[in-house]
């Protein structure tokens, strides 16, 4: 009996483990049912249950919000009311822009549809541009900051390279991370290295905030994709109703599709090479 008890636990992590929901909730509640004082099952089934009902709420949510096809695609028909209070945005990124979207997310407003299509389509197009692996050549003068989901780990490379390897899960956080060690300038690299969306409320912001720097500083900003910037994950884990509760689902679908340009690896002055899986 225990040896049937263990092929269903180790089939409900299984399926978990690719997003399989609804299975997993069956085994995990028939492993409960067989050995109703086993803790840890208890405590999977409890949180399967969680992931089934988020699933269950951003599939109810999708209804009559399919995105249309020409939605978004031309960024010249779309116009920014006058009566819109934030800076305006041209035809390229400035620092001006990226400070008043700053001053708007932590006052809880969003940017208008429009300047958020410009920014995930600018950035595409620079990922789809770069190479395979990203080789990040680090002026001697230059500082670099490494920012991952290594829970607080600080450490130092060699030549002077200082990196701070932080989680970022909330968009307040980041803030946070930018204050005590410095915004991104031309000579402050920044390497994001994964999971910088699925861990709160504020993925779209971060997001939006992470792109608005890669498009300004191409060259000395950079976003390695982790397993949280895929389309399966945003949809259990949250990312993917953010998006289309606070714009709409042709947001939801061109951020996924840059994610999919993102590399998941960088090579820093051929001394340190971050991978993430």
């Amino acid at each position: 009996m225990l040896f049937l008890q263990m092929a269903y636990y180790r089939r409900a992590v299984a399926y978990t483990a690719i997003l399989k929901s609804r299975d997993a909730l069956r085994d995990f509640k028939t492993v409960v049912r067989k050995a109703p004082n086993d803790k840890d099952a208890k405590l999977k089934l409890a949180e399967c249950e969680k992931i089934v009902k988020r699933v269950e709420f951003f599939r109810a949510i999708e209804v009559g919000d399919e995105p249309s096809a020409a939605e978004g695609l031309d960024l010249d028909s779309m116009v920014v009311d006058a009566d819109y209070d934030g800076a305006r945005l041209e035809k390229e990124m400035t620092t001006e822009f990226i400070t008043d979207m700053l001053e708007r997310f932590k006052n809880g407003k969003k940017l208008h549809k429009k300047y958020v299509y410009q920014i995930v389509l600018a950035v595409q197009k620079i990922v789809y541009d770069e190479a395979t692996m990203v080789e990040m050549e680090i002026p001697d003068d230059a500082q670099l900051t490494v920012c991952g989901d290594t829970h607080g780990r600080l450490s130092s490379g060699n030549n002077g390279l200082e990196v701070l390897i932080r989680e970022i899960g909330q968009f307040f956080d980041l803030m946070e991370l930018f204050r005590l060690n410095g915004f991104p300038t031309e000579k402050h690299y920044y390497l994001f290295n994964g999971d910088f969306v699925d861990r709160g409320s504020w993925s779209t912001e971060i997001a939006l905030l992470l792109y608005a720097y890669k498009w300004l500083r191409p060259g000395s900003f950079f976003i390695n994709r982790g397993n949280h910037e895929t389309d399966d994950m945003n949809r259990v884990y949250g990312f993917e109703g953010e998006c289309k509760a606070k714009y709409n689902g042709m947001f939801a679908l061109r951020v996924l599709n840059c994610f999919f340009a993102i590399e998941r690896k960088s090579n820093i002055n051929w001394q340190l090479h971050r991978t993430y899986f």
